[in-house]
C-alpha cells in the first residue's frame, strides 16, 4: 500500500526577484505522514488563488528536487505549495504564503 505524502513542517517563503516576479521558496519533504521515509516522491505543485474564498488554481508542476519557483508575472493572492507522490496522489497544503501589491516608491535626489 502506497502512503499519502503529508506536509506537516513545509515552510513556504516569499521572496522578491524583481518588481514583477517573486520566488516560492519550500523545505524539501522527507517524510510520509506516518513518519516513514519518503521514496515515491515525484513533484511539487503550486496552487494559486486570489482570495481565500477562492478556488485554488494550478499554478504548475516541478520536479521532485525542486525547492523554488519562480511566479512570474507578480500577482496579488494567496499560494500553496503541495508534493505528489508517484501515485499522482497530493498531500495537503503547505502553509498559505500571502503576497500584496506593495507601494511604488520613487526616490529622486542625491542620497549620501
Amino acid at each position: 500500500m502506497r502512503r499519502l505524502i503529508m506536509l506537516i513542517l513545509m515552510l513556504l517563503v516569499l521572496s522578491p526577484c524583481s518588481a514583477e516576479a517573486f520566488q516560492l521558496l519550500w523545505n524539501a519533504v522527507t517524510t510520509n505522514s506516518d513518519g516513514t521515509i519518503i521514496t515515491d516522491l515525484a513533484a511539487y505543485v503550486t496552487y494559486y488563488r486570489p482570495s481565500s474564498t477562492a478556488p485554488w488554481e494550478l499554478l504548475g508542476e516541478v520536479g521532485p528536487t525542486a525547492t523554488s519557483v519562480v511566479v512570474e508575472p507578480f500577482r496579488v493572492g494567496q499560494f500553496s505549495v503541495r508534493a505528489k507522490n508517484a501515485l499522482g496522489i497530493e498531500s495537503l497544503d503547505s502553509n498559505i504564503a500571502v503576497t500584496k501589491r506593495p507601494n511604488k516608491v520613487t526616490i529622486t535626489g542625491v542620497i549620501r
